[in-house]
């Protein structure tokens, strides 16, 4: 094994190729590349190479220039036969199917130059097999084999066992293995090495083995993988590491200013707008994100927010879809595709020019590898953001940036004797010819993943599947004679073999199909259990109507313009790298003696040396100061473990150890089975990358916990921790499936996942007891070392014991530090919504903030008065009536599905009884459907004021002919007939015209709704900001102006704007009213109330009050006096009633019924004859004298 130093110069390089081959590649290339310059000679003589250099560096090309040259000199020689010269091994169909579409171009152009010159140039076929080549593909490859055979390790390894195919592998001369990185550190990798070696076996002559990657670490483990080993040596390799720093546009951003401060609804919504921006501000944009149900939500956001040219891609989809993406996307002729991780290796996809990432990726490495899908050809940069939606996310991506411009890649381990794989490969092997235990040994040996297996590993495995000794109830697959040292065939394996073998575990999937018979794509079981016919979600971007199940088929309809459930696809989160953890424990030690230097200095540093926004750069800050006032910032030296007692009275124990999720999941399940043993009661585990929490009815006793666990148990301790776990039955099935304990298809039939868990699992309670079994054993090996990492865990432990990471405790506290604020919700996040999830953040920051500010800082209200109170005034609806009130008291509400502010949660009957309401109010006209960011009910008499908060555009022709349709009500399916045009494509113009309000729903039956247009009056915008913003703060508040604008789907400015002209007027108070950062905004009169008591009014509105009572208008004189009581003036009367008559008050007085004098304290005043006593009783305060009665006599 050596690194090459020798470089070629391009002269050296076209002198070892064919002229026509050198004059083709002189005329497309100015100069040589690196990989190129070291690599090519090397092929040309034969060696063995790994290639380790940027993406886009032309790596592809340098493995493919000899192997095309060679094929070239062969036909002119007359010595070109059918058969494979060269596999290409790719760890996905869709970069299969790239590196084909790739060759077949130079092919075709060197074509075209040899006619030119008249030369005849060879037929070179390409190609293609995986698991989605069609049977007639695969007999036309059988009857003329492709010269350049292009697969995935699955397939190459069937082809082997194949009897007529695998001759025509006999002379192999080459095997590329391209993203070599991706594959060797997993079960499918040993699988791949060990076919490699199957394949050399079966050759005359060494391969030459070429391994391709962008990002490598460590190189020379990864070269042995690639060559493995003859007689316990690792076989001659070159290794070619190009070091190039190619330059590298990475930048991390962050929705807002301050996340803590703000909800994660704002925060996400911020994240799509910023997405959008992004997307137009580009020609092409590839997004990742970390989870295909991820992928689904990204597609189905920005397709809201008007971008039109949008897909997804990932492995659910079938396979026409995913190809025509690739093309389209290949030819430019879409603005963005969204990813999980189908298209972030080696795909050609050069138009790319920006990548972003949501979330972290979980390693420098994979980071790298995505990012390097912009700028995908030599010279250009590549272009990637990394949008982070939380601070621990932040702190990690900007780590991770920093690791990345430094091009510190993470190291990946190759597994080592994985006996399922290895039980796999036996039995493929016996499916060729008859083989001595020595042969078998010899051949195993070879893959440098089981360069050190024992020779009594062999003979156990074999004994498991020739079914002898303790196996014998087990079906045996082939057949085994211990005391000759010889297995073969046995009868019925083929079929065995070629239905179950894989290394991917299997989960059921459904096939979906749509109203035409069209295949979609998949679904996972889980999903389809949970699904209810009418029920929405999204696949490929679009939402389908789910309609029912039959099998393993689901049929949908098409169903655009609804609003969907999306996909939960589970368990797709990929935990920390190791080294990335580490990197992040470094930086934790890098910024504690930071946090008392000047703000802006530190800020400065945040911002130039992790590329980091102004907004990162605080919200990081801000997270490290609160940590360090709480509690002390954890490190790479310094461990924390901090004491929470839960509103329930549980205690908990958050380890604050920030080594990843597979090191965590081994500690933590360590130490909960040590303090089970002690304290005999059940605790609960939640890890994460960053820390872990363990849950207790009884106090744990923190002084007992640092010298609790000892390196040297851990294994131990971890083997008896897991026995009886759920993840070690799972696992024990996918062993046993890989192994073909367990079948996942017998005779052609396919044996469900439940069928085959009921069967592990009594293989599971067989096999438990006995010693050494190999499927147990693996099964072990694969829960310590794949699922966690306990070599590490051992590392971590060790130092505690050498006293290089020292542990701290922290004091029981009912108020978690920041830093484990996401462990102590990640127990309960599979039980709440992630809107839930943000307050319960937001309640534990707010929390903290009273803590560390102490009384350094007070607000004005206790949160629970204030919440109590705003609860009050919204109040609860109890039948339709009170129902209706809530809406125009504090809508606009969600209603007819559960999403943001729903109407649900302030509702006493159950859902179906509210929509049986609301349906009811919608239809009567009371309640009108207003379209914010999307559909919401207001009270009718407000529809105009929400309506105006939208800005109106022109309307195009196709929206103009369906609002004519719309005069009368029609449901979706009536206006999709009406117009003659597709479902989804009708649902687009509806879309369009529910946005500018000029369509609403009038009625809605069985999820159905009818649309009918609208003319809306419009309200000045300015007013209609202001009036929506008060009634908003009336039953919302204190709401910030973020908050504000996003209820309220405004631009943030302008609600600022509005904001700041309301407290001037004296309607709107601005304050620090509860916990948290920002400024907050309630009603003036709010404010008094809350401060002194309920009976308290604002100047404003005793004001306004006055000046009604005063200038109001009346229909009669009696009706006025009857409302003041009593007047002084007849010309106040005649004003206040409208059309007053001078006649009329003559025959009023001449009759007695308005009577005049001095009622009121010796004046004059006007009242009515009815209240005349009244006024007597209440002003006479003397007895008449003898002159005052005689004069009343008088007159």
């Amino acid at each position: 094994m050596q690194r090459v130093r020798k470089r070629a110069s391009k002269q050296e390089v076209l002198s070892l190729l064919d002229p026509l081959i050198a004059e083709w590649f002189d005329s497309r290339f100015e100069g040589l590349t690196e990989p190129q310059a070291y690599a090519i000679p090397l092929i040309h003589e034969r060696k063995s190479v790994l290639v380790s250099s940027p993406t886009g560096s032309g790596k592809t090309l340098t493995a493919f220039t000899s192997i095309i040259n060679e094929l070239f000199k062969y036909a002119k020689e007359g010595r070109l036969e059918d058969r494979i010269y060269a596999v290409y091994v790719s760890p996905l169909k869709a970069l299969a199917n790239d590196i084909n579409k790739n060759l077949e171009e130079p092919l075709g152009q060197m074509h075209e130059l040899a006619t030119r010159k008249g030369y005849g140039f060879p037929q070179v076929r390409v190609g293609v097999r995986s698991g989605d080549t069609s049977p007639a593909e695969r007999q036309r490859q059988l009857r003329k084999p492709p010269h350049i055979f292009i697969t995935t390790p699955e397939s190459l390894a069937l082809v082997l066992t194949a009897p007529k195919f695998r001759e025509k592998f006999s002379q192999v001369e080459y095997v590329i293995v391209d993203e070599i990185h991706e594959i060797c550190d997993s079960k499918r990798g040993a699988h791949l090495s060990l076919t490699l070696e199957r394949l050399q076996a079966l050759c005359q002559r060494p391969i030459t083995r070429i391994g391709l990657s962008a990002t490598l670490a460590p190189i020379e483990d990864i070269a042995a993988y690639l060559v493995g080993c003859q007689d316990g040596k690792v076989r001659p390799v070159e290794i070619i590491e190009v070091l190039t720093k190619r330059d590298l546009d990475l930048e991390v951003m962050c929705p807002t200013e301050d996340m803590t401060a703000l909800p994660y609804e704002i925060v996400n919504a911020r994240m799509y707008d910023m997405l959008r921006d992004m997307v137009n501000a580009h020609r092409t944009t590839l997004v990742f994100t970390n989870t295909r149900s991820g992928t689904e939500q990204v597609v189905y956001k920005l397709r809201e927010r008007g971008i039109e040219s949008i897909e997804a891609h990932h492995g659910s989809l079938s396979k026409e879809t995913r190809l025509d993406v690739e093309d389209r996307l290949k030819r430019g002729e879409l603005r963005c595709v969204v990813s999980s991780t189908s298209l972030e290796l080696g795909i050609d996809i050069g138009s790319v020019d920006l990548v972003c990432q949501i979330g972290s990726p979980k390693s420098v490495a994979k980071g790298l590898q995505r990012i390097g899908r912009s700028g995908h050809s030599v010279g250009r940069t590549p272009k990637g953001r990394m949008i982070v939606l939380d601070l621990d996310d932040l702190v990690e991506c900007a780590v991770l940036c920093r690791a990345a411009h430094r091009r510190a890649i993470d190291r990946v381990t190759v597994p080592e004797n994985a006996l399922d794989v290895l039980a796999q490969t036996l039995v493929g092997m016996s499916l060729e010819r008859r083989w001595t235990v020595e042969e078998a040994l010899r051949l195993v040996r070879g893959s440098y993943c089981y360069r050190g297996l024992s020779e009594e590993q062999l003979l156990q495995t074999l004994r498991y599947l020739g079914s002898k000794d303790a196996f014998e109830g087990v079906y045996s697959k082939l057949w085994y004679d211990p005391e000759e040292g010889a297995f073969g065939k046995k009868k019925g394996a083929r079929m065995i073999y070629f239905l179950n073998l894989g290394t991917i575990p299997e989960e059921a999937a459904y096939k979906v199909f749509n109203e035409r018979g069209g295949l979609i794509g998949d679904l996972s079981e889980k999903f389809v259990e949970r699904l209810s016919v009418r029920d929405v979600f999204v696949l490929g971007g679009r939402p389908y109507e789910f309609v029912r199940a039959k099998g393993m088929r689901v049929y949908v309809r098409s169903a655009p313009g609804r609003k969907p459930t999306v996909p939960s696809w589970t368990g797709e989160m990929l935990p920390r790298s190791f080294d990335l953890s580490m990197e992040i424990a470094r930086f934790r030690g890098e910024m504690e003696p930071r946090l008392d230097a000047p703000e802006g200095e530190v800020v400065q540093w945040l911002m130039d040396d992790f590329s980091i926004d102004h907004g990162s750069a605080l919200s990081l800050l801000h997270y490290f100061k609160e940590q360090r006032a709480a509690a002390g910032v954890p490190n790479q030296r310094h461990l924390l473990v901090e004491g929470y007692l839960d509103a329930q009275g549980n205690s908990g124990v958050i380890f604050h150890f920030p080594f990843g999720r597979r090191v965590n999941d081994a500690l933590s399940r360590a130490y909960a089975f040590l303090l089970t043993q002690r304290m005999g009661c059940n605790i609960s585990v939640s890890i994460s990358d960053d820390a872990f929490l363990l849950m207790a009815s009884k106090r744990i006793d923190l002084a007992a916990l640092p010298g609790l666990l000892r390196s040297g148990e851990l294994r131990g301790v971890l083997r008896r921790a897991v026995k009886d776990s759920e993840i070690f039955k799972q696992r024990f099935r996918h062993v046993a499936a890989r192994s073909f304990m367990v079948l996942r298809n017998y005779k052609g039939r396919e044996v469900s996942v439940n069928r085959q868990q009921v069967r592990s699992q009594y293989l599971l309670d067989y096999l438990a007891e006995q010693e050494s079994v190999p499927v147990i054993e693996e099964t072990y090996r694969e829960v310590l070392e794949d699922v966690m990492d306990i070599q590490r865990a051992e590392q971590v432990v060790q130092a505690m014991e050498a006293g290089e990471m020292t542990v701290t405790t922290v004091p029981y506290s009912p108020v978690p530090s920041p830093f484990g604020h996401s462990i102590v919700l990640a127990g309960i996040s599979d039980i709440v919504m992630m809107e839930d999830r943000s307050s319960l953040l937001r309640e534990l920051h707010r929390r903290v903030l009273s803590k560390v500010l102490g009384e350094g800082q007070r607000f004005q209200f206790e949160d629970e008065a204030v919440s109590a109170y705003f609860r009050a005034k919204r109040g609860i609806a109890e039948d339709k009536e009170t129902l209706f009130d809530l809406i125009a008291r504090a809508g606009p509400f969600h209603i007819f599905r559960e999403k943001g502010r729903s109407v649900y949660p302030y509702c006493r009957p159950g859902r179906e009884q509210v929509d049986e309401w609301a349906s009811e109010l919608l239809a009567e006209g009371r309640i009108a459907s207003v379209h914010l960011d999307d559909v919401q009910y207001v009270a009718a008499e407000h529809l105009p004021t929400y309506a105006s908060l939208s800005e109106p555009r022109a309307i195009g022709a196709e929206e103009a002919a369906a609002l004519a349709l719309l005069r009368e009500g029609r449901t979706a399916a009536e206006l999709e007939a009406a117009l003659g045009k597709g479902r989804e494509d009708t649902g687009k113009v509806l879309r369009a015209l529910e946005a500018q309000n000029l369509v609403g729903r009038v009625a809605q039956a069985n999820g159905r709704f009818t649309y009918r247009a609208r003319a809306v009056p419009r309200v000045p915008r300015e007013r209609a900001v202001a009036t929506a913003l008060l009634r908003h703060l009336e039953h919302w508040a204190p709401a910030t102006a973020d908050e504000a604008a996003f209820a309220l789907h405004l631009p943030e400015e302008e609600v600022r704007r509005a904001l700041r002209q309301l407290t001037e007027d004296g309607l709107v108070e601005e304050g620090r009213f509860v916990t948290g950062e920002q400024e907050q905004y309630m009603l003036k009169r709010d404010h008094l109330r809350l401060r002194h008591g309920s009976e308290v009014f604002d100047h404003r509105t005793v004001d306004g009050y006055q000046r009604a009572k005063l200038e109001r208008q009346f229909d009669s004189v009696q009706e006025c006096l009857h409302h003041f009581g009593e007047m002084g003036l007849l010309y106040d009367i005649g004003r206040r009633v409208k059309g007053f008559d001078l006649e009329e008050w003559r025959r009023l007085r001449e009759d007695g019924t308005v009577l005049s004098g001095r009622f009121v304290r010796g004046r004059v005043r006007y009242v009515l004859r009815e209240d005349a006593p009244m006024y007597v009783k209440a002003y006479r305060t003397m007895a008449l004298s003898e002159t005052d009665q005689r004069v009343l006599r008088r007159i």
